[in-house]
């Protein structure tokens, strides 16, 4: 008996097995259903963004010609990062200018003479990106010559009571200003600093901080004491230091 038990319990996994899969009691699910309330998922699409190019003074070069106080010269002009670029360059003022006064029948003729060069390096800055017109500007110079000297020679005649007094009894007056050194600058400036094709105009304002000028006086004759004068002409021009600085430029795109 107790084999025919055994029996039973091992075969009966197998027979329980043979009557499901006869019978076909498992049931499936078909692979075409779709719940009705299922949402349809869209497709990811990446949107582009285009960046809108901006005005950079990156590697731009130009070159520029401009006149104003400082005298005539020329500016190499590069672009150095967004916004900010380079001038390096020369001025040179030769200025002649000659004239004479009328009094009591002598004539004082005059002559003044300024003969300035400098070599600057300044640096300009855009801060505003809708007003790139607008400039802080900031650098230094170097005046390796800087002169200016007025000479007065009188001539003719005049009468003081029993005197007679010729251009050549007063003799002749000399003075001579002298400027050197190096002179830091500021200012602003008006006008992009590139033009956006070939040509375009700007404009600078600003000035130099410079060196406390030296005055020599000398002179002939009856002038021949204004030498004296000299420490006191100096003491009061030692707090004139600032130079104004106004410039038109002219400037041409290389790259």
């Amino acid at each position: 008996m107790k084999k025919y038990l055994l029996i039973s319990f091992i075969l009966f996994p197998f027979i329980s097995a043979a009557a499901v899969l006869k019978h076909d009691t498992i049931p499936s699910i078909p692979y075409d259903v779709v719940p009705k309330n299922k949402k349809k998922i869209p497709k990811f699409r990446p949107t582009i963004i285009p960046v809108k190019e901006t005005d950079t003074n990156s590697f731009k070069i130009a070159l520029q010609v401009f006149g104003g106080t400082q005298g005539l010269g020329g500016d190499l002009r590069l672009g150095l990062v967004r916004k900010l670029s380079l001038r390096v360059g020369s001025a040179y003022t030769p200025l002649t200018y000659l004239g004479n006064i009328h009094a009591s029948g002598l004539v004082v003729n005059y002559s003044i003479k300024a003969n300035f060069l400098n070599f600057h390096s300044w640096l300009d800055f855009a801060p505003f990106n809708h007003a790139q017109g607008f400039r802080m500007v900031g650098g230094m110079a170097y005046t390796y010559r800087g002169l200016l000297n007025t000479n007065i020679i009188p001539s003719g005649s005049y009468t003081q009571g029993n005197y007679v007094i010729t251009g050549a009894d007063i003799g002749q007056l000399n003075i001579g200003l002298t400027l050197k050194g190096f002179a830091p600058y500021m200012g602003l400036g008006f006008g992009k600093s590139f033009p956006n094709h070939f040509f375009n105009i700007n404009l600078d304002l600003g000035a130099y901080y410079v060196n406390a000028p030296t005055v020599k006086i000398s002179g002939t004759n009856l002038l021949s004491d204004n030498y004296l004068l000299e420490p006191k002409v100096n003491d009061n021009l030692k707090d004139y230091r600032w130079v104004p600085v106004l410039q038109l430029n002219f400037n041409f795109r290389i790259k």
